[in-house]
């Protein structure tokens, strides 16, 4: 238990502290650009196409940490805010579509179809 209030004490030093921010903030920036640059995919060449789509996915590895540390640390206040609650909406259905989408594709195509429809 004691250890357990260590870790959550540490982790919500990590989340006050301004680098913390400041570094969220960057992430999002970057991710902005590298998603506007997705938008004119003719415009890029096979290599760049490919280190986005892997930014993508570290974007989203970022985003779930973050969540994940708020969860953690401050659920029910966390939860208690729409903006927080909005944000967490869109790390579920982008690691949803980035990373069990595929995965249903594979093992079960008809399911992928449908939700993929849904997801339109």
């Amino acid at each position: 238990h004691q250890h357990e209030q260590g870790c959550r004490h540490s982790m919500e030093q990590i989340l006050a502290h301004p680098a913390f921010n400041w570094l969220v903030n960057i992430i999002i920036t970057i991710h902005a650009v590298c998603m506007g640059m997705e938008a004119d995919r003719n415009r890029h060449s096979a290599e760049v196409l490919v280190a986005l789509e892997v930014l993508e996915q570290v974007f989203l590895i970022v985003y779930c940490i973050e969540a994940c540390l708020h969860l953690v640390v401050a659920h029910k206040r966390y939860l208690s805010s729409s903006w927080h609650r909005f944000d967490l909406i869109l790390v579920v259905l982008g690691a949803f579509s980035q990373w069990v989408m595929p995965l249903l594709a594979l093992s079960a195509p008809a399911i992928a179809n449908h939700l993929m429809i849904l997801r339109l």
